[in-house]
């Protein structure tokens, strides 16, 4: 083991590089552990080919180490393949950004292949899933090229992913996930892929993993491991509720499931990372500052990297070139840990020694996200660094500073990522400089810089920072939170898509359905389709009462809303139908075709019959409205 992260996890080494065994040797026997490992007991069908393992702990316990504890394996074989993706607490509204960015780097890999490999998986999608996956293209970007790989030439999207009732629509994204995992699979195998700070990920992409593990066509071998942070995660939160689920359904669908508690370190492993790291083979000699270290880290494994860290760079651990050996002085280590509660404020002391201007882009960086790429960050610090910052020093130079300090690392080719969650923490909380308000100007300054694309490729992350800040009621924000929550319900992300249309909705003004009554319907109206989406009746009728509400807004205006509704009511239970059914009979009237009927059964399928009718009626009236328009033109 390379990480001195991992002292003292040969344990939980142990049972995760089993379960990969497990996956590569498939068939064999489950394993059998006791302490605080423990794996859940599954149906083990002849030929197990997924393995999903979950590794809980507190922040900086050594999770993200131990999930790459397995990469030499993975790398042995011929075609396997570790690849990570991260959850970010600042863009947690973000569908699938984490699983997102484990799958960019999977289609990076495989376009490093041959040719004749790209095209393959591009025939494989283009042709199971046709024009659809081209919906896929904006959370990966990569797919363009693999498609363009078979097809020869590209095709624009055709959205079919948002079209259809909400069921379909997530059926349909189920298996577009599937089969893109499948086609990838074919190449890789084993796939080994982590996705970390689960606490922070949305609930698509959670059902992602469930839709991953589940799928018994796919005969690849697929391991997902899953880290989260256990002192955030409680009994019936979204994640909580997940891993529940994953429980019940393993037995079915005949995936194994592993559960490991990752612990901090105990005094003996504190020390021993210590004698690795000073080349020091006598334990008595590094005890006492073992003991120090352990008391003032609780043994959290990154806390205690970081505090030795620091005795160095601030010469209380010397290097004696004379005796070839580390020293020490106990009593000034004393003197300097008596001033430190805990990580974030040790990092912030380091942080603290830097140049003012390098302080200042490590809190604006930290406001970006997990990852930041150097363009998006260079926009930010022209626009926002102060005149004496910016003609003392680069970003190209500030940032090279910061991975010299080891607080970020290269990332994605153009782009960097924090270290540890705990480093941007750190920066972030840096100074008063940058607090929401100051959130909100970057999400505005990017906003204002990025032209269409590069907007659509940020929109969430822009939108999450301009929400984060006290903001007033704006239109223009509350027409971004609503292009925000129509892709995110595009995407089948219905809670993600709530989230943006509650804040579209408090950004709007006091007046707005006589102001700005078109925005205000569009929020409404897709406000009641995802909260019908996630069986929320309550909201949905607080929305939909909202509109009913207004004298101004015609049967027609209200069409697609009416329509959303019904739609969702027709297959519920006998009395929900009952409501589809005299609803429909409404809005027959009011589009004056008053009908009567007595048959429950004939007038169900009539409510199916008239969903027809009012799509029918509606692209018949956009199309006289347009044709009208035209012939207003003149040469």
């Amino acid at each position: 083991m390379t990480s001195l992260e991992l002292f003292g996890r040969e344990k939980e080494v142990s049972t995760l590089k089993s379960c990969f065994d497990r996956l590569v040797n498939t068939g064999s026997e489950g394993i059998v552990t006791d302490g605080n490992v423990t794996t859940e007991e599954c149906f083990l069908k002849s030929e197990i080919d997924k393995e999903l393992v979950l590794l809980a702990g507190h922040s900086g316990s050594g999770k993200s180490a131990l999930s790459r504890s397995v990469i030499k394996d993975v790398n042995s074989l011929d075609n396997g393949l570790h690849v990570e993706g991260k959850f970010d607490l600042i863009t947690s509204n973000e569908p699938y950004s984490g699983v997102a960015k484990a799958f960019s780097t999977i289609c990076q890999k495989l376009l490093s292949h041959s040719e004749e490999s790209v095209a393959a998986v591009g025939k494989v999608l283009s042709q199971e899933l046709e024009d659809e996956v081209c919906n896929l293209v904006p959370l990966i970007p990569e797919l363009k090229t693999i498609i363009r790989a078979y097809r020869g030439c590209e095709r624009k999207a055709t959205n079919t992913m948002a079209q259809g009732s909400l069921e379909s629509r997530q059926r349909r994204w189920k298996y577009a996930f599937r089969l893109l995992t499948r086609a990838l699979n074919s190449v890789f195998s084993p796939i080994v892929l982590v996705l970390d700070d689960l606490q922070w990920a949305d609930v698509s992409s959670l059902e992602v993993i469930d839709y991953l593990v589940s799928d018994m066509q796919n005969p690849n071998r697929l391991m997902i491991i899953g880290c989260y942070r256990s002192e955030e995660v409680e009994d019936g939160d979204t994640l909580s509720r997940s891993v529940e689920t994953l429980k019940e359904r393993q037995r079915k669908y005949g995936f194994n499931l592993t559960e490991i508690k990752v612990f901090s370190c105990q005094l003996d492993d504190v020390n021993k990372i210590i004698m690795a790291k000073l080349s020091i083979e006598d334990e008595k000699e590094t005890l006492e500052l073992a003991k120090l270290c352990y008391k003032r880290t609780l043994g959290n494994a990154f806390f205690v990297l970081q505090f030795t860290s620091m005795l160095e760079k601030e010469g209380l651990l010397e290097f004696d070139k004379i005796k070839s050996k580390w020293t020490w002085d106990m009593n000034k280590i004393k003197e300097r840990a008596h001033f430190m509660s805990d990580v974030v404020d040790l990092l912030q002391g380091r942080m603290g020694k830097l140049s003012d201007e390098t302080q200042l882009l490590l809190q604006y960086a930290a406001c970006l996200g997990t990852s930041f790429t150097v363009p998006t960050i260079d926009i930010i610090w022209k626009q926002h660094g102060t005149d004496d910052a910016k003609k003392k020093s680069d970003v190209v130079a500030l940032l090279r500073k910061m991975e010299d300090e080891e607080f970020i690392e290269e990332y994605g080719g153009n782009g960097y990522k924090w270290v540890h969650d705990k480093v941007q923490e750190a920066a972030l909380s840096l100074s008063d400089t940058v607090s929401d308000s100051f959130k909100f100007k970057m999400g505005k300054t990017l906003m204002s810089a990025l032209d269409e694309e590069q907007m659509d490729k940020k929109l969430f992350d822009v939108v999450d920072m301009i929400n984060h800040g006290d903001v007033t009621r704006r239109p223009d924000l509350a027409a971004l939170n609503l292009r925000a929550a129509e892709k995110a319900e595009g995407l089948s992300a219905f809670v993600s898509a709530k989230n943006y249309v509650q804040c579209g909705i408090a950004l709007l003004p006091r007046d707005h359905w006589t102001s700005h009554k078109d925005l205000t319907l569009s929020l409404y109206a897709l406000g009641t389709k995802v909260q019908l989406a996630l069986d929320n009746r309550e909201a949905a009728t607080s929305y939909c009462n909202a509109v009913f509400e207004q004298e101004n807004i015609s049967v027609m205006e209200r069409l697609n809303l009416s329509m959303a509704i019904i739609e969702k009511l027709s297959t519920g239970e006998a009395d929900v139908k009952q409501e589809a059914l005299d609803m429909s009979l409404n809005l027959l009237k009011e589009l004056n075709y008053p009908l009567v009927w007595s048959n429950k059964t004939i007038a169900i399928q009539a409510i199916h019959n008239l969903l027809k009718t009012m799509k029918a009626t509606k692209k018949w009236a956009e199309k006289n409205d347009k044709d009208a328009s035209m012939g207003e033109m003149t040469d």
